[in-house]
């Protein structure tokens, strides 16, 4: 097997490091890392490892690191015992908080990474590469807890700091059992006296795509699983647009459950589908569709213009029920916005032409029935103004695409501004992670923002140096995606799907993880319980590392608001993105990854955030100041 050797070794946050031998004995070397790290299973990185798992994080969120075991002779059992962890005044974290998971590895024989259309700046070689994160008791009710001589065995630690923690610095240890024998792992969390807060601010659709769960879930699939998979995603402070199947049976069923969707916190985004709109053929809504060219001027004409008026007619049916229901739970749902959250995806990653005359057509159409609906109930809108301006400025038709041009773009009025009345154009684009590379592409970027137009992250089939999701990828880039979309004002990210299991050999993700003629886990965030008798779905270290990428999304979420205040207040014109653009201005070009960035580096930017919030909290504002001062200059 060819080897692979890590570009991320240790934490530089650490305070103290003991000796190799310290966590070391005649069975195994234990050492710690960053759980942005990806280490393959049969290389030990070079160099001194850590042997403290030293975590920071804040109250409410959940931390994660790694401890690693290097087999130096075979092992036949493994176990691992946590503790709870106390600070110096006996504030105590209980062991209950702590969750462990042992880390699956699966093959990697032929790298899509080395096949990529994006430039190619990280190649991967073959290997076995850590991913499903397996509860420990799965992993010993299994007998999986042993290991061969000279492989690596990752084990995967969650703490999740209760809400009412007291800030300070919480110490313990955990045992690794190996063979009977103990290696003690000295264990420190930093508590910064803040809250996660409970409203996701960064939307997101990592979609679920719900034919595919009978695939991989087999006989463990019920008619509980949709609904299973899609709350998995929200403890992970990330949302399917694609609600489960069983709750959008009718339009009016689907209309109900909005009124649950729009009062969770944690929901960012619902999709409404185009079938429930009643077009019978929504390639007619362009004149150019290959089905009307053949047909005489005056028919193609009428069938265009039918598929129009059944477009108009779809969404002005869909917007009056969803006005009326959202009138209904107003009296228990005080301020409930059934509008706020829901998008159309109508078009997908429409190439040029009939495509994207389509598309612009349906957000012409859409633009038209929004007018119309609004001026038909003018009293109820003059009385709930939000619900009007939440129909009008935040449900839109989002567009995965790599087109940023005149060919989506809403059409210009005489002075050369966007004709926003007429509204034929995408005005919540999301775009290709690697399309931001180009710097002309940031420049329109901005220039459409600047006229309200909206924009998420589109990622899909694209390797590193731009944020991947591949398994072969550079894992400390999925996090690092989420600051870059803070930089550029992204407000959320799209992923077509989590279970696409159905072309994996046996629909099994826990063999092989290569899909068709893309790379290794596209399209597969989740692994289904079905091999392990479980109803829930299991984990992987890309996830967690979005759900990682998400608290750090609310960490500068939190430090704007905070900074917003600190201007006001001062008279200071500090503007986030703009920090957090210099904070991480080495380990990125726009989009893409440099060779110099490391998972080490980022941690050190969380660090620094949360000193600056912490100052503020504490009303040391100047303090915060001088250190934002640092970063700029």
């Amino acid at each position: 097997m060819k080897r692979f050797v890590s570009l991320l070794l240790g934490l530089i946050f650490f305070t103290s490091l003991f000796s190799i031998s310290a966590c070391s004995n005649d069975v195994a070397s234990v050492w710690c890392a960053l759980s942005s790290e990806t280490f393959v299973q049969d290389v030990l990185p070079e160099g001194d490892k850590p042997t403290n798992l030293n975590l920071a994080g804040i109250r409410g969120e959940t931390e994660s690191g790694q401890v690693i075991i290097t087999a130096k002779k075979d092992i036949s059992s493994i176990d691992f015992i946590t503790d709870s962890l106390q600070d110096t005044n006996g504030n105590i974290i209980d062991k209950s908080n702590i969750s462990v998971f042992a880390e699956k590895y699966v093959e990697i024989s032929d790298p899509y990474m080395n096949k990529g259309a994006t430039k190619v700046t990280f190649p991967a070689l073959v290997g076995f590469y850590p991913d499903a994160l397996l509860p420990f008791n799965l992993y010993l009710s299994h007998n999986e807890n042993s290991l061969q001589k000279g492989l690596n065995q990752g084990i995967w630690i969650d703490i999740k700091i209760p809400v009412d923690a007291k800030a300070g610095e919480y110490k313990g240890t955990f045992k690794v059992v190996l063979n009977d024998k103990k290696v003690f792992v000295p264990v420190n969390l930093k508590v910064y006296d803040m809250v996660m807060p409970e409203e996701v601010h960064s939307r997101s659709a990592l979609n679920i795509w719900h034919t595919q769960l009978e695939y991989g879930e087999k006989s463990n699939y019920d008619q509980n699983t949709h609904q299973i998979y899609f709350d998995f995603l929200l403890e992970k402070r990330v949302c399917s647009a694609y609600v489960p199947m069983e709750r959008q049976t009718t339009l009016d069923e689907y209309v109900d459950y909005m009124v649950e969707l729009a009062l969770d916190k944690r929901v960012t985004a619902y999709k409404v589908w185009t079938n429930n709109l009643g077009i019978s053929n929504t390639e007619h809504l362009s004149l150019n569709a290959p089905s009307l060219l053949t047909l005489p001027i005056q028919e193609r004409q009428e069938k265009h213009e039918f598929a129009c008026n059944q477009a108009y007619n779809g969404i002005m049916v869909l917007l009056s029920k969803m006005l009326n229901k959202n009138l209904e739970k107003l009296p228990e749902h005080e301020g409930l916005d059934l509008f706020k959250k829901a998008i159309f995806h109508f078009e997908d990653e429409p190439a040029r032409g009939f495509r994207t005359e389509r598309t612009k057509k349906f957000n012409e159409i859409f633009t038209k029935v929004k007018k119309d609906f609004i001026a038909q109930n003018e009293q109820v809108f003059e009385q709930y103004p939000y619900l009007k301006e939440s129909l009008l400025n935040s449900f839109r038709d989002i567009t995965p695409t790599d087109i940023l041009d005149d060919s989506l773009f809403v059409s210009n009025k005489v002075d050369g501004t966007p004709d926003y009345d007429k509204g034929d154009g995408v005005t919540l684009w999301c775009l290709h992670c690697y399309k931001v590379e180009s710097t002309a592409a940031r420049q329109i970027i901005k220039e459409r923002q600047s006229y309200g137009e909206q924009f998420w992250w589109y990622n899909c089939t694209r390797t590193s140096p731009a944020p991947s999701y591949y398994l072969e990828a550079v894992t400390m880039n999925i996090r690092l995606q989420s600051w870059q979309q803070y930089e550029h004002g992204f407000d959320g990210f799209l992923y077509w799907d989590v279970v696409h299991w159905q072309e994996l050999p046996d629909c099994d993700p826990f063999k092989s993880l290569q899909y068709g003629p893309y790379g290794n886990g596209e399209g597969i965030l989740l692994y289904p319980g079905y091999k392990y008798g479980v109803k829930t779905p299991i984990s992987s270290i890309r996830l967690e590392n979005i759900f990682q990428g998400q608290e750090d999304y609310e960490y500068l979420y939190m430090l704007n608001e905070r900074i917003t205040r600190c201007n006001e207040e001062n008279g200071t014109s500090y503007n986030t993105q703009e920090i957090v653009a210099k904070l991480i201005a080495n380990m990125h070009t726009g989009s893409y990854l440099t060779k110099k960035a490391t998972a080490q580096e980022l941690e050190q930017c969380r660090i620094t955030i949360l000193d600056i919030l912490q100052l503020f909290e504490k009303g040391q504002t100047q303090s915060g100041i001088n250190k934002i001062e640092n970063i700029l200059n």
